[in-house]
């Protein structure tokens, strides 16, 4: 990825090997061993179960943002992008060069976006377009992962993304067995 993360190859189809190593990280994470992976934000966030958001892109693609996302967020922002655009915008992905659109729900060509729920469009443009052509193999790095941590025990936790990132990856001064000595679980 953009941010020197890594990410499942689009169209992917060693799913045993994804499998695999979503529960190698799970069980290095349990035994507190780092491993040398660095997981991106989106990926620590799908782990926690946790909705990705404009943000998130605007680290990794800055201009989708700039003229996708923002002009669809600004007060009477889709009448004016459909008046851009010269059709109605329906809940659709974004034409790429390699891609070409798909529905982002079911019925999606003709569901139109409209003030009311550009927010929601707007959450599934922003995780089709992280992670589009790669989401049967995150589903499947996330099907290993949480056969070691179920989600509802991460959600239990109240560990953030960033922790995530940090417990998995290691940080050369972070000792994890102090961590444990000074935290407490309700």
């Amino acid at each position: 990825l953009p941010d020197n993360t890594l990410a499942p190859r689009p169209y992917e189809k060693r799913f045993s090997d994804l499998f695999a190593i979503g529960r190698l990280i799970g069980i290095a994470l349990w035994y507190g061993i780092p491993l040398p992976i660095p997981l991106g934000s989106v990926t620590c966030k799908f782990m926690l179960d946790v909705p990705i958001s404009p943000v998130d892109l605007q680290r990794l693609d800055p201009d989708f943002v700039q003229f996708r996302v923002k002009p669809v967020l600004a007060p009477d922002g889709v009448r004016e992008l459909e008046d851009a655009l010269g059709e109605p915008l329906t809940f659709m992905s974004a034409a790429a060069d390699l891609r070409a659109p798909k529905e982002l729900c079911p019925g999606g060509e003709e569901k139109q976006v409209t003030e009311e729920n550009k927010h929601e469009y707007l959450k599934l443009l922003c995780e089709h377009h992280l992670c589009g052509d790669m989401q049967e193999q995150i589903k499947v790095l996330l099907e290993g992962f949480w056969d070691i941590w179920p989600k509802d025990l991460l959600a239990c936790s109240g560990i953030t993304y960033r922790e995530l990132a940090l417990l998995i990856a290691g940080y050369p001064s972070l000792d994890p067995d102090e961590w444990r000595r000074n935290t407490r679980m309700n």
